[in-house]
């Protein structure tokens, strides 16, 4: 026969009659066949221990309560020794009950023990991130992470890999087998800001060194690339002239996107000048962008820009060089010899005053013009000084005028009182001397040439009328200027015959020879050290816009006053006209060093 055996207690005493109560139970009543009442004084019929709170049967004002089982870690939980099956305990890290059966725990909240899990540093390196992740766009089923683990311990999985910037991603199971797998780790969330995240990883609560970086874009995707190597330079740019819409540095740009892009351009400032470009290029295309320049540059030289945009396909780093120029003050030119042959006799429709004179050659851009030469001039003074003039006028003029350039035609012979105020003129008044002589066409009476070199200087005569003469390739300001390369081209005789130096009898080392008659037989050079060119013909710039000769007027004009080939002359025609172009703005260079 059953019996029945109730305890009851007021709740302080509770506590001390549970912990006695098992103690009596564990040692007494279990050699007793009787059902077990706590709080109640009759036992449901199916239970061996029934236990209520005092508030349901003794005190129905007394606070509820209720029966607490041991309390533990999973730690401590696998601490226990030989656990029977059916063992009850409450697992704090889980918040769950849990109880033991078939030689493992189990949890009452219906999942398996957490598996135990591995990620290797090859595993981890092998993890995969797909998607593109774009700053303020939230991540879709697109963008997820497949991570390779190993599973040493079968159950429930959870795994979290977290970024700070607004995203992270998950993958969880009831049970996992052991084994290698790849899971698929789905995103959440929108990420914050573009930039390069480290996300870190953690399984069932365990954090892993394994991380992956992901690169998050920016917001508003600007795929274009820049073409460094089509970059020019557009415009003139003088120290001290404020920059215009026709100041610009042109690039090619690509779209290589799917989607009209909004360009930005941009430069340093440089000498107080930058550069900007705007605009929209569609998607696939491409377009020259213009960058205009802004400021005023303050300085004279050479200086280099760096490009940069605001593309996001690359980093744009283009550099292009800006040559800054100054407006010269008004050029004096002393002109000697007669008519057409000098500039200062001569009118304008002729050569030898025309190239210098026309603003499309030596202009003054501040007063609107857009001339060929880099040297530009506000503009120029000729004086004549005749075809005949002792030492002491010659010194007069240039004492009186103070010319920076002297221009010598033909009928103008040198006599050795004049050499001597010629060479100082070149040496110490740092002025430009370019003589066009044929005189004397024999021996050693060339009283210039003489007083440059310090020898008796030996001179011949060359070709006749219409000769031509090869320019050597020389890479110099007088062939290879603003106006042409003209190496390789040839110059002309006019009229008779040509004068020649012979080089054997100068010190080969103090000339730079332009132009041969015959080897050692020098029609032009330029003196090494001084402001002194030459070539031996005193009509070199004879010349006009209209005369077809093939034998006089070698140096041709367009109708503007630019210099032209004339093209009835041998070999190509010739190049009178541009050597004498070049030459002056090479001299003007020296002027502008040496008489500022």
């Amino acid at each position: 026969m059953k019996k029945k055996v109730i305890l009851l207690c007021k709740p302080k005493q509770l506590g001390y009659l549970i912990s006695w109560s098992w103690v009596f139970c564990m040692v007494f009543f279990n050699s007793i066949n009787a059902q077990v009442g706590i709080q109640t004084n009759s036992p449901h019929s199916s239970t061996s221990l029934h236990v209520k709170s005092e508030h349901d049967e003794v005190d129905t004002t007394a606070t509820p309560t209720g029966v607490l089982f041991v309390p533990m870690s999973a730690t401590d939980r696998d601490k226990i020794v030989d656990p029977i099956d059916g063992l009850l305990i409450y697992n704090t890290d889980e918040n769950c009950f849990n109880y033991y059966i078939s030689n493992e725990w189990r949890s009452l909240c219906g999942a398996e023990p957490p598996a135990d899990i591995e990620i290797s540093t090859e595993q981890c390196g092998n993890a995969q991130v797909l998607g593109t992740y774009r700053e303020g766009t939230p991540t879709t089923s697109s963008n997820y992470i497949l991570l390779p683990i190993t599973v040493t311990k079968e159950g429930s999985l959870d795994v979290v890999m977290s970024s700070d910037n607004g995203y992270s991603f998950s993958y969880s199971t009831a049970s996992i087998g052991v084994g290698t797998h790849t899971i698929q780790l789905d995103a959440t969330g929108t990420p914050a800001a573009s930039q390069t995240d480290t996300v870190t990883c953690k399984a069932n609560g365990k954090t892993f060194t394994c991380t992956v970086d992901i690169e998050v874009l920016i917001a508003d995707p600007k795929e274009f690339t820049v073409d460094c190597s089509s970059a020019t330079v557009n415009g003139d740019y003088v120290k001290g002239v404020p920059m215009t819409a026709s100041n610009t540095i042109s690039v090619s740009i690509q779209n290589t996107g799917t989607e009209a892009v909004e360009y930005s351009l941009y430069t340093d400032a440089v000498n107080d000048v930058s550069f900007n470009g705007t605009g929209t290029v569609a998607a696939g295309s491409t377009v020259i962008a213009n960058l205009v320049g802004s400021g005023t540059p303050s300085l004279t030289g050479n200086y280099t820009y760096t490009i940069q945009s605001n593309s996001t396909l690359e980093v744009t780093s283009c550099t292009v060089n800006v040559e800054y120029v100054d407006v010269f003050r008004p050029l004096r030119i002393l002109g000697l010899g007669s008519g057409i042959y000098q500039p200062a006799s001569a009118s304008a429709s002729f050569a030898s005053r025309a190239i210098i004179e026309d603003k499309d050659n030596f202009g003054d851009i501040t007063a609107g013009d857009n001339p060929i030469s880099s040297e530009y001039i506000e503009g120029v003074q000729f004086i004549n000084g005749g075809s005949s003039t002792t030492s002491s006028t010659l010194q007069d003029l240039i004492n009186t005028n103070d010319p920076d350039i002297i221009v010598i035609g033909f009928n103008y012979d040198v006599s050795e009182n004049e050499a001597q105020v010629f060479l100082n003129f070149m040496e110490q008044n740092k002025g430009v001397v370019l003589y066009f002589n044929q005189t004397p066409l024999s021996g050693t009476g060339d009283d210039l040439f003489n007083a440059l070199y310090g020898t008796t200087v030996t001179v011949g005569a060359g070709g006749g009328a219409g000769s031509t003469y090869a320019l050597a390739n020389v890479d110099d300001g007088v062939l290879n200027g603003s106006f042409g390369d003209i190496r390789g081209k040839y110059i002309g005789e006019d009229a008779s015959n040509t004068k020649y130096l012979d080089i054997t009898s100068i010190d080969a080392s103090k000339i730079i020879p332009y132009a041969y008659d015959e080897p050692n037989e020098v029609v032009a050079f330029r003196d090494a050290s001084r402001g002194f060119i030459f070539a031996g013909d005193g009509g070199f710039l004879a010349g006009d816009s209209s005369n077809s000769s093939s034998s006089i007027y070698p140096s041709a004009i367009n109708a503007d006053g630019t210099p032209a080939v004339k093209t009835q002359y041998s070999n190509g025609g010739s190049y009178n006209a541009f050597f004498y172009a070049n030459a002056i703005e090479w001299a003007i260079k020296q002027v502008k060093i040496n008489k500022p």
